[in-house]
């Protein structure tokens, strides 16, 4: 079920959507971020794959749909920090698709926009990626240094900060509606794979 509600009096885009995500965030961030103190490395492998392998299609998808909205690919620096752990790439995912009520010819005339939610998923994260590298250096200090390409990509940020004032406007009912659509569909996407690489981990234990 959609988490999409309506606006409230007052709101921007960003204040928006951080509001009705915000169960799909907190699901997001318990499942994929990497468990214990830094010093696993199946557990790093596990992490970096699985934003491989959500990211991979949905970078994929903007490609195609996002127009100015398009944030700078981040599957070339997880695949350097995989191969810095001697990894292999994930199989090939399922490519992402937006589901119906978030389809530009059901929303909008605008095929760009809907892409502005999943920007948002994308760039948001990297703040987290940036409170993650400042752990994982805390943690490891005087040790050696995981790779952390990906963690600490900097064009992301830059991207991030672009787009807020992109978001931090007065924002409309229809506008949220679809734009909340397309950043649900987002995280749905990267809960199936992180639900997927956890079952998987529960097989390989077993």
């Amino acid at each position: 079920m959609s988490l999409a509600g309506a606006t409230r009096k007052g709101d921007n885009l960003r204040a928006h959507l951080r509001r009705v995500t915000a169960p799909l965030h907190d699901a997001l961030d318990a499942r994929m971020r990497p468990a214990g103190d830094w010093d696993d490395r199946t557990e790093m492998v596990r992490f970096l794959s699985t934003q491989y392998a959500a990211r991979i299609g949905i970078e994929e998808w903007l490609s195609d749909h996002a127009g100015e909205f398009e944030p700078p690919r981040q599957t070339p620096l997880i695949a350097a920090d995989l191969a810095a752990f001697d990894a292999p790439l994930p199989q090939a995912a399922p490519r992402f698709a937006l589901p119906p009520s978030a389809s530009p010819t059901a929303v909008t005339s605008d095929e760009h926009r809907p892409a502005l939610g999943i920007a948002w998923v994308l760039a948001g994260s990297s703040l987290g990626n940036a409170a993650m590298l400042k752990e994982m250096q805390r943690a490891r200090h005087g040790r050696d240094a995981w790779p952390q390409a990906f963690l600490s990509d900097d064009a992301m940020l830059q991207f991030w900060r672009a787009l807020r004032l992109r978001l931090e406007r007065p924002v409309g009912e229809d506008e949220a509606r679809y734009v909340t659509l397309a950043a649900e569909a987002a995280f749905s996407h990267f809960l199936a794979h992180a639900h997927a690489a956890a079952r998987a981990s529960e097989i390989a234990a077993a």
